[in-house]
Protein backbone atom coordinates (compact mmCIF):
# COMPACT_ATOMS: atom_id res chain seq x y z
CA UNK A 1 0.00 0.00 0.00
CA UNK A 2 2.88 2.37 0.84
CA UNK A 3 4.57 1.60 -2.48
CA UNK A 4 1.37 2.36 -4.45
CA UNK A 5 0.94 5.68 -2.60
CA UNK A 6 4.60 6.62 -3.15
CA UNK A 7 4.34 5.80 -6.86
CA UNK A 8 1.17 7.85 -7.25
CA UNK A 9 2.74 10.78 -5.39
CA UNK A 10 5.84 10.65 -7.62
CA UNK A 11 3.66 10.56 -10.74
CA UNK A 12 1.74 13.63 -9.57
CA UNK A 13 4.96 15.53 -8.87
CA UNK A 14 6.39 14.64 -12.27
CA UNK A 15 3.16 15.77 -13.93
CA UNK A 16 3.30 19.06 -12.00
CA UNK A 17 6.94 19.54 -12.98
CA UNK A 18 6.13 18.92 -16.64
CA UNK A 19 3.22 21.39 -16.49
CA UNK A 20 5.47 24.02 -14.90
CA UNK A 21 8.18 23.51 -17.51
CA UNK A 22 5.74 23.70 -20.40
CA UNK A 23 4.20 26.87 -18.95
CA UNK A 24 7.64 28.47 -18.81
CA UNK A 25 8.19 27.72 -22.49
CA UNK A 26 5.80 30.42 -23.65
CA UNK A 27 8.67 32.92 -23.69
CA UNK A 28 9.54 34.51 -26.99
CA UNK A 29 12.80 35.80 -28.33
CA UNK A 30 13.33 39.33 -29.56
CA UNK A 31 15.50 39.84 -32.60
CA UNK A 32 16.81 43.06 -34.15
CA UNK A 33 14.91 44.50 -37.07
CA UNK A 34 16.52 45.05 -40.42
CA UNK A 35 17.04 48.72 -41.18
CA UNK A 36 14.19 50.39 -43.03
CA UNK A 37 15.60 51.93 -46.17
CA UNK A 38 12.30 53.29 -47.49
CA UNK A 39 12.47 56.57 -45.57
CA UNK A 40 14.38 59.31 -47.34
CA UNK A 41 17.12 60.78 -45.18
CA UNK A 42 19.70 63.46 -45.69
CA UNK A 43 23.32 62.40 -46.28
CA UNK A 44 24.27 63.94 -42.95
CA UNK A 45 21.69 61.88 -41.02
CA UNK A 46 22.67 58.68 -42.86
CA UNK A 47 26.34 59.10 -42.02
CA UNK A 48 25.71 59.95 -38.37
CA UNK A 49 24.12 56.60 -37.57
CA UNK A 50 25.31 53.01 -37.84
CA UNK A 51 24.02 50.88 -40.78
CA UNK A 52 22.01 48.61 -38.48
CA UNK A 53 20.34 51.22 -36.29
CA UNK A 54 17.08 52.79 -37.55
CA UNK A 55 16.94 56.55 -37.70
CA UNK A 56 14.80 58.33 -35.09
CA UNK A 57 12.69 61.32 -35.89
CA UNK A 58 12.56 64.13 -33.39
CA UNK A 59 10.04 63.33 -30.68
CA UNK A 60 8.78 60.19 -32.44
CA UNK A 61 9.41 56.49 -32.34
CA UNK A 62 10.39 54.61 -35.46
CA UNK A 63 7.68 53.47 -37.87
CA UNK A 64 7.87 49.87 -36.66
CA UNK A 65 7.58 50.33 -32.89
CA UNK A 66 3.83 50.71 -32.47
CA UNK A 67 3.13 47.11 -31.36
CA UNK A 68 6.43 45.29 -31.12
CA UNK A 69 8.06 47.87 -28.84
CA UNK A 70 5.31 47.67 -26.19
CA UNK A 71 5.51 45.00 -23.50
CA UNK A 72 2.51 43.28 -21.90
CA UNK A 73 2.73 45.76 -19.01
CA UNK A 74 2.79 48.94 -21.13
CA UNK A 75 6.57 49.53 -20.92
CA UNK A 76 8.56 50.33 -24.00
CA UNK A 77 11.07 47.91 -25.45
CA UNK A 78 14.21 49.15 -27.18
CA UNK A 79 13.37 50.38 -30.67
CA UNK A 80 14.08 48.08 -33.55
CA UNK A 81 13.23 44.82 -31.75
CA UNK A 82 10.54 42.43 -32.92
CA UNK A 83 9.33 38.99 -31.79
CA UNK A 84 11.28 36.22 -33.51
CA UNK A 85 10.24 32.60 -34.04
CA UNK A 86 12.43 29.65 -33.28
CA UNK A 87 13.21 29.49 -29.58
CA UNK A 88 9.70 28.58 -28.37
CA UNK A 89 9.51 25.79 -30.94
CA UNK A 90 12.96 24.59 -29.99
CA UNK A 91 12.10 24.63 -26.29
CA UNK A 92 8.87 22.72 -27.00
CA UNK A 93 10.93 20.06 -28.75
CA UNK A 94 13.33 19.96 -25.80
CA UNK A 95 10.43 19.60 -23.37
CA UNK A 96 8.99 16.76 -25.42
CA UNK A 97 12.40 15.07 -25.33
CA UNK A 98 12.62 15.44 -21.53
CA UNK A 99 8.92 14.70 -20.85
CA UNK A 100 7.64 12.89 -23.96
CA UNK A 101 3.96 12.19 -24.44
CA UNK A 102 3.42 8.46 -24.04
CA UNK A 103 0.89 6.08 -25.50
CA UNK A 104 -1.67 5.40 -22.73
CA UNK A 105 -1.82 1.74 -23.71
CA UNK A 106 1.82 0.62 -24.00
CA UNK A 107 3.74 3.58 -22.61
CA UNK A 108 5.86 4.15 -25.73
CA UNK A 109 6.75 7.72 -26.61
CA UNK A 110 4.56 9.31 -29.29
CA UNK A 111 4.65 12.64 -31.08
CA UNK A 112 2.74 15.60 -29.59
CA UNK A 113 0.10 15.21 -32.32
CA UNK A 114 -0.63 11.58 -31.41
CA UNK A 115 -2.50 9.93 -28.54
CA UNK A 116 -1.96 6.23 -29.25
CA UNK A 117 1.09 4.77 -30.99
CA UNK A 118 0.60 3.31 -34.51
CA UNK A 119 0.57 -0.23 -33.15
CA UNK A 120 -1.97 0.32 -30.36
CA UNK A 121 -4.33 2.44 -32.43
CA UNK A 122 -5.00 -0.55 -34.68
CA UNK A 123 -6.27 -2.48 -31.62
CA UNK A 124 -8.66 0.30 -30.63
CA UNK A 125 -12.35 -0.32 -31.33
CA UNK A 126 -14.62 2.76 -31.13
CA UNK A 127 -18.26 1.98 -30.46
CA UNK A 128 -20.35 2.46 -33.58
CA UNK A 129 -23.99 2.07 -34.49
CA UNK A 130 -26.14 0.04 -34.21
CA UNK A 131 -26.42 0.34 -30.44
CA UNK A 132 -28.83 0.80 -27.57
CA UNK A 133 -29.56 4.53 -27.26
CA UNK A 134 -29.94 4.24 -23.47
CA UNK A 135 -26.95 2.16 -22.32
CA UNK A 136 -24.77 2.30 -25.48
CA UNK A 137 -24.60 -1.48 -25.79
CA UNK A 138 -23.35 -2.20 -29.33
CA UNK A 139 -25.13 -4.65 -31.62
CA UNK A 140 -23.71 -6.64 -34.51
CA UNK A 141 -26.35 -5.57 -37.03
CA UNK A 142 -29.74 -3.95 -37.49
CA UNK A 143 -31.00 -0.48 -36.54
CA UNK A 144 -30.57 1.23 -33.19
CA UNK A 145 -33.00 -0.20 -30.64
CA UNK A 146 -33.35 -0.72 -26.91
CA UNK A 147 -31.54 -3.74 -25.54
CA UNK A 148 -33.46 -6.39 -23.63
CA UNK A 149 -32.41 -5.14 -20.20
CA UNK A 150 -33.28 -1.49 -20.88
CA UNK A 151 -36.67 -2.61 -22.20
CA UNK A 152 -37.51 -4.66 -19.11
CA UNK A 153 -35.74 -2.47 -16.55
CA UNK A 154 -35.11 1.08 -17.84
CA UNK A 155 -32.12 2.79 -16.19
CA UNK A 156 -32.59 5.86 -13.96
CA UNK A 157 -30.21 7.92 -16.11
CA UNK A 158 -31.28 9.54 -19.38
CA UNK A 159 -28.52 7.99 -21.47
CA UNK A 160 -25.04 6.50 -21.27
CA UNK A 161 -22.20 7.18 -23.71
CA UNK A 162 -18.95 5.24 -24.12
CA UNK A 163 -16.03 5.82 -26.46
CA UNK A 164 -14.59 2.34 -27.00
CA UNK A 165 -15.40 -1.32 -26.65
CA UNK A 166 -13.57 -2.75 -23.66
CA UNK A 167 -10.74 -4.83 -25.06
CA UNK A 168 -7.49 -4.43 -26.93
CA UNK A 169 -5.74 -1.10 -26.45
CA UNK A 170 -8.61 0.45 -24.46
CA UNK A 171 -8.50 -2.32 -21.86
CA UNK A 172 -4.71 -2.13 -21.68
CA UNK A 173 -4.82 1.64 -21.16
CA UNK A 174 -7.38 1.36 -18.36
CA UNK A 175 -5.38 -1.39 -16.63
CA UNK A 176 -2.19 0.64 -16.96
CA UNK A 177 -3.95 3.60 -15.37
CA UNK A 178 -5.69 1.71 -12.56
CA UNK A 179 -3.09 -0.88 -11.61
CA UNK A 180 0.10 0.74 -12.87
CA UNK A 181 -0.57 4.24 -11.49
CA UNK A 182 0.10 5.70 -14.96
CA UNK A 183 -1.51 9.09 -14.37
CA UNK A 184 -0.13 10.34 -17.68
CA UNK A 185 -2.58 7.94 -19.33
CA UNK A 186 -5.46 9.69 -17.54
CA UNK A 187 -4.46 12.98 -19.17
CA UNK A 188 -4.50 11.48 -22.68
CA UNK A 189 -7.72 9.53 -22.15
CA UNK A 190 -9.45 12.45 -20.46
CA UNK A 191 -8.76 14.66 -23.46
CA UNK A 192 -10.38 12.06 -25.69
CA UNK A 193 -13.52 12.21 -23.54
CA UNK A 194 -13.75 16.01 -23.62
CA UNK A 195 -15.77 16.29 -26.83
CA UNK A 196 -18.38 13.77 -25.70
CA UNK A 197 -18.57 15.46 -22.31
CA UNK A 198 -19.17 18.88 -23.85
CA UNK A 199 -21.90 17.41 -26.08
CA UNK A 200 -23.80 16.26 -22.97
CA UNK A 201 -23.83 19.91 -21.79
CA UNK A 202 -23.53 19.24 -18.03
CA UNK A 203 -24.04 21.69 -15.20
CA UNK A 204 -22.03 19.44 -12.88
CA UNK A 205 -19.56 16.65 -13.61
CA UNK A 206 -19.36 13.94 -10.95
CA UNK A 207 -16.87 11.04 -11.00
CA UNK A 208 -17.98 7.65 -9.71
CA UNK A 209 -16.30 7.45 -6.30
CA UNK A 210 -14.17 4.62 -4.94
CA UNK A 211 -14.74 3.13 -1.53
CA UNK A 212 -12.49 4.96 0.99
CA UNK A 213 -10.52 1.78 1.69
CA UNK A 214 -9.82 1.15 -1.99
CA UNK A 215 -8.97 4.82 -2.49
CA UNK A 216 -6.44 4.58 0.33
CA UNK A 217 -4.85 1.50 -1.18
CA UNK A 218 -4.68 2.81 -4.73
CA UNK A 219 -3.83 6.39 -3.87
CA UNK A 220 -6.13 7.95 -6.48
CA UNK A 221 -9.53 7.54 -8.11
CA UNK A 222 -9.18 6.82 -11.83
CA UNK A 223 -12.66 8.23 -12.54
CA UNK A 224 -11.71 11.51 -10.85
CA UNK A 225 -8.49 11.72 -12.88
CA UNK A 226 -10.38 11.14 -16.15
CA UNK A 227 -13.07 13.66 -15.18
CA UNK A 228 -10.52 16.28 -14.16
CA UNK A 229 -8.66 16.17 -17.47
CA UNK A 230 -11.87 15.92 -19.52
CA UNK A 231 -13.32 19.00 -17.81
CA UNK A 232 -10.11 20.94 -18.32
CA UNK A 233 -9.98 20.09 -22.03
CA UNK A 234 -13.69 20.88 -22.49
CA UNK A 235 -13.47 24.19 -20.63
CA UNK A 236 -15.91 23.08 -17.92
CA UNK A 237 -15.77 23.63 -14.14
CA UNK A 238 -13.84 21.14 -12.09
CA UNK A 239 -15.64 17.87 -11.21
CA UNK A 240 -17.47 17.70 -7.91
CA UNK A 241 -18.04 14.59 -5.76
CA UNK A 242 -21.80 14.48 -5.27
CA UNK A 243 -22.14 10.94 -3.90
CA UNK A 244 -20.26 8.97 -1.28
CA UNK A 245 -19.57 5.25 -1.55
CA UNK A 246 -20.33 2.95 1.36
CA UNK A 247 -20.86 -0.78 1.78
CA UNK A 248 -18.73 -3.56 0.33
CA UNK A 249 -15.26 -2.36 -0.80
CA UNK A 250 -14.46 -5.52 -2.79
CA UNK A 251 -13.64 -5.07 -6.50
CA UNK A 252 -16.36 -6.08 -8.96
CA UNK A 253 -14.13 -7.18 -11.85
CA UNK A 254 -14.71 -10.92 -11.29
CA UNK A 255 -18.34 -10.69 -10.11
CA UNK A 256 -21.40 -11.87 -12.02
CA UNK A 257 -24.34 -9.66 -12.97
CA UNK A 258 -26.46 -10.76 -9.98
CA UNK A 259 -23.51 -10.27 -7.61
CA UNK A 260 -22.83 -6.80 -9.00
CA UNK A 261 -26.48 -5.81 -8.58
CA UNK A 262 -26.47 -6.98 -4.98
CA UNK A 263 -23.19 -5.20 -4.22
CA UNK A 264 -24.28 -1.95 -5.88
CA UNK A 265 -27.66 -1.72 -4.14
CA UNK A 266 -27.62 0.88 -1.38
CA UNK A 267 -23.93 1.51 -2.06
CA UNK A 268 -24.14 5.28 -2.58
CA UNK A 269 -25.42 8.15 -0.46
CA UNK A 270 -25.80 11.81 -1.37
CA UNK A 271 -23.16 14.26 -0.20
CA UNK A 272 -24.49 17.60 0.97
CA UNK A 273 -27.94 19.03 0.42
CA UNK A 274 -30.08 17.97 -2.49
CA UNK A 275 -31.05 21.58 -3.24
CA UNK A 276 -27.66 22.21 -4.87
CA UNK A 277 -28.33 19.64 -7.63
CA UNK A 278 -32.10 19.88 -7.95
CA UNK A 279 -32.96 20.52 -11.61
CA UNK A 280 -29.28 20.42 -12.66
CA UNK A 281 -27.79 18.32 -15.45
CA UNK A 282 -25.24 15.94 -13.94
CA UNK A 283 -22.84 13.72 -15.90
CA UNK A 284 -21.37 10.72 -14.09
CA UNK A 285 -17.85 9.79 -15.24
CA UNK A 286 -16.49 6.25 -15.00
CA UNK A 287 -13.72 4.29 -16.67
CA UNK A 288 -15.71 1.19 -17.67
CA UNK A 289 -19.43 0.35 -17.86
CA UNK A 290 -20.12 -3.38 -17.75
CA UNK A 291 -23.46 -4.34 -16.22
CA UNK A 292 -24.54 -0.75 -15.44
CA UNK A 293 -24.99 -1.77 -11.79
CA UNK A 294 -22.66 0.91 -10.41
CA UNK A 295 -23.87 3.64 -12.76
CA UNK A 296 -27.52 2.83 -12.05
CA UNK A 297 -26.99 2.87 -8.28
CA UNK A 298 -25.20 6.23 -8.31
CA UNK A 299 -27.68 7.74 -10.77
CA UNK A 300 -30.62 6.55 -8.68
CA UNK A 301 -29.41 8.62 -5.71
CA UNK A 302 -28.93 11.73 -7.84
CA UNK A 303 -32.27 11.37 -9.62
CA UNK A 304 -34.00 11.01 -6.25
CA UNK A 305 -32.48 14.38 -5.34
CA UNK A 306 -33.98 15.96 -8.48
CA UNK A 307 -31.03 15.86 -10.90
CA UNK A 308 -31.07 14.91 -14.58
CA UNK A 309 -28.31 12.32 -14.98
CA UNK A 310 -26.27 11.04 -17.91
CA UNK A 311 -23.29 8.69 -17.85
CA UNK A 312 -20.01 8.99 -19.76
CA UNK A 313 -17.49 6.13 -19.72
CA UNK A 314 -14.24 5.54 -21.53
CA UNK A 315 -15.16 1.95 -22.43
CA UNK A 316 -18.22 -0.32 -22.58
CA UNK A 317 -18.07 -4.08 -22.10
CA UNK A 318 -20.30 -6.00 -24.53
CA UNK A 319 -22.48 -8.47 -22.61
Amino acid sequence: MVEWAATACLSRRLAALEKSLRASLTLSVWQPDKPDTKDKESPTTRSDRSPTKPALRAGHMTDRTSIHDQTDHGHRRPAGLRPGPGLATWLDALAWWVFPRRCPSCGEAVSPAQTFCPTCITALHPIKEPLCPLCFLPFESGPNHLCGRCTKDPPPFERAVALFEYGGSAAQAIKRLKYGSALDAAACLGRLMAGHLAALDPDIVCPIPLHPLRLRRRGFNQAMELARHACKAAGLPRPRPLVHRIGNPEPQAAKSLSQRKKMASNQFVLRGRKERIQGRRVVLIDDVVTTQATARAAARVLVAAGAQVSVLALARTPL
